[in-house]
């Protein structure tokens, strides 16, 4: 997976792009939405690397960081713990109402400790 991401960078492809996911209105999900759906750590790690930390704080068409999307898929605690590494927001607001907080104590409570133990 990695060889191929490498290999789509230095072909000119950019990393950055964002695309129209499912019923959302506007092209927002980005490759870190991708890879956090996904709970693909090594790949989050690799585009860690090659893009900006302000694009891991992004949002899409939805209000959700890359963190509530692994939430609402993946729940991949690895990805969890390197997107809170990298300073995506646990206690953000999307357009639902919900919190990666409020979502992570209903499906990964010890996610859920981390972000109240890093508040406190």
């Amino acid at each position: 997976m990695l060889e191929a991401l490498e290999a789509l960078r230095t072909a000119g492809c950019n990393l950055r792009q964002c695309v129209e996911w499912v019923l959302q209105e506007g092209a927002r999900f980005s490759l870190v939405h991708a890879a956090a759906f996904n709970g693909q750590v090594e790949v989050l790690k690799y585009l860690r690397q090659h893009l900006p930390p302000s694009f891991f704080q992004e949002k899409d068409a939805e209000g959700s960081n890359p963190l509530h999307t692994l939430l609402e898929s993946s729940r991949d605690l690895e990805a969890a713990k390197f997107l809170l590494g990298v300073g995506v927001d646990g206690f953000a607001i999307n357009k639902s109402g919900r919190s990666p907080l409020s979502m992570a104590i209903e499906t990964m409570p010890e996610l859920a400790l981390e972000l109240l133990n890093a508040k406190s």
